[in-house]
Parts: C-alpha cells; structure tokens; sequence
C-alpha cells in the first residue's frame, strides 16, 4: 500500500506540475498575442510614421574618385568636375537655331551639330568634357 501511495503521490505532483507548466506557457501566449496586438493595432499610425522617417532620409554622399598621390606627397590625378550637354531631338522646337547656339557655345561646326540634334534618335550625346565659363582648363592642371 505504501508503493501505491507513493506512485499515486508521485504522479500528482507530475500532474501539478504539467497543470503549472502548462498555465504559464498559456499566460506567456496571451501576453504575448496582447503586446502584438497593441503594436499592430493600436499603435500602427505612431509606429508605421516613425519607420517612413527613418527609412526616407538623405544622405549627401561624395562620389568622386580622389586624388592620386605619389610616396613624395605631390599630386599625378585629381577629380575636375566638367560639364556636358545633351539634347533631346524629339523636343527641339528650332533645331537652325538650337545648332547655331551650340556650335558658338562649344566651339564645332554647325552642320555636325544640325545632322545629330535632327537625327530620329530619342536622345543624343552632343559634347562630352564642356568647360563652364570661368573654370580652368583641366590640360593646365
């Protein structure tokens, strides 16, 4: 009777403790089921606000290559920042005209710069490297 009691006593308090185990893992599943709830439900606007700020932002990155220096510290390349001028044939209005000013401006010939800005091309590289008024020349450098 002893060996029964013991086993009986035994497996109550294996059950107890299963019941136990059991009630905190339940409590653990509603807090949890409550806490996402309340983030996506009821604090979506305040939070889904927060992430657009943090994700949209601008950063001024610098592209450039740098400067190339010899072991003596004396420079053999560095960065110019140089233009260039493209057309849009497509959206050229007076193409005599639009040719006159570029081949004044960037010093070529006008028929050259007439035969591409009237080519059927959506888009046309006209001068690649056009100094701005007033920069250096980068052959100086």
């Amino acid at each position: 009777m002893r060996k029964e009691n013991k086993q009986l006593g035994f497996r109550k308090t294996l059950r107890n403790r299963l019941v136990f185990i059991s009630l905190l893992f339940g409590l653990y599943f509603v807090a949890l089921s409550a806490r996402l709830f309340y983030l996506q439900v009821i604090k979506h606007e305040e939070l889904f606000s927060r992430s657009e700020r943090q994700y949209a932002s601008t950063a001024k990155i610098f592209y450039g290559r740098g400067n190339i220096y010899d072991r003596n510290g004396n420079t053999l390349a560095q960065n110019i920042e140089v233009e260039s001028v493209f057309v849009n044939p497509a959206e050229v209005l007076d193409r005599e005209h639009l040719a006159k000013t570029l081949s004044v401006t960037l010093g070529v010939d006008r028929d050259k710069v007439l035969k591409k800005i009237s080519a059927k091309k959506t888009f046309c590289l006209d001068q690649k490297k056009v100094q701005p008024p007033g920069s250096r020349n980068p052959e100086a450098v």
